[in-house]
């Protein structure tokens, strides 16, 4: 266990990865990890644990433990920023199976940001932004029990743009702004009436111009405060008042081209998340939203 001396006041621990330009914990396999009263923030993520290689996940912890607790531990202002037109996973945390618990904790300001492509040749598509806050692979995630709930506020998923050619390359997807659920089983609890995520913002890529051909199209926003991948996943929701308020997803652009230009992405953010293709590029409030203009 790394016991600190609390989130608030003189005794208050942060653990401050700024200066290092990396992500801040790495759990290996078949670990037991137990964190309390931490404050984690300034961490980058650009591989997945190994040099130079893979989507860039977990920009505060990766975790490829057997079980990681975190009590009473905040998750702020954390990135994972993919390479050119790679994928980023958990702009907070990146879970890759067995069990996470997360009490009493604040997972907030982070980012999942997907590579825009930088190819020479040009009409790439731009990387992925899954999960801003957490991106939870498989295994069994519980947020939050009576009394001890968690928050998921102002995380933001967002996909790269595309790169010009002679088609234009399409912008990427921005999955779960919030918290993306790959597989396994959910459990969200809290006991008062107030939001558990919210502000938190899905923003996908801009799809890029064709000079002699299509312009790329946008990608898509799918589940502003919470994705949920296809196939067999477990979600349990517990709640007194609004769970989720307050987040958005905003579908990207399509480029221009010679011979048509890209479409445009009009989104509409579920629980699960899905998108559909329309002809507008203007932004769709999430149905995850009450009250937000």
């Amino acid at each position: 266990m790394i016991n600190g001396g609390g989130t608030s006041g003189p005794a208050a621990t942060l653990i401050d990865a700024n200066a290092l330009n990396d992500r801040i914990l790495q759990i290996q396999t078949g670990a037991t990890v137990a964190l309390q009263n931490l404050i984690l923030t300034g961490g980058v993520a650009h591989d997945d644990g190994v040099f130079g290689q893979g989507p860039a996940r977990g920009g505060a912890i990766l975790d490829n433990g057997q079980s990681l607790t975190l009590n009473n531990v905040w998750v702020v202002g954390n990135d994972a920023e993919a390479a050119p037109h790679g994928d980023a996973q958990g702009g907070g945390i990146y879970a890759a199976g067995g069990s996470l618990s997360i009490y009493r904790s604040l997972i907030a300001t982070n980012r999942a940001v997907g590579g825009s492509s930088s190819s020479s040749s040009g009409g790439e598509d731009g990387g992925r932004g899954q999960g801003g806050g957490l991106y939870a692979a498989s295994g069994a995630v519980i947020l939050g029990v009576p009394g001890l709930p968690v928050k998921v506020l102002s995380n933001r998923a967002v996909g790269g743009s595309g790169s010009s050619g002679s088609s234009g390359g399409n912008g990427g997807d921005a999955q779960g702004g919030g918290i993306y659920l790959g597989g396994g089983s959910l459990a969200l609890t809290v006991n008062m009436a107030s939001a558990v995520i919210s502000s938190n913002f899905a923003q996908a890529g801009t799809g890029a111009s064709g000079s002699s051909g299509y312009g790329g199209n946008g990608g898509s926003a799918q589940g502003a405060g919470l994705f949920i991948a296809p196939g067999s996943v477990s979600v349990v929701v517990n709640s007194v008042g609004d769970l989720f308020t307050f987040n958005r997803a905003t579908g990207g652009d399509g480029g221009s081209g010679s011979s048509g230009n890209g479409i445009g992405l009009r989104t509409t953010s579920r629980l699960g998340g899905t998108a559909r293709m329309g002809d507008s590029r203007r932004v769709l409030p999430s149905s995850l939203v009450r009250g937000w203009r």
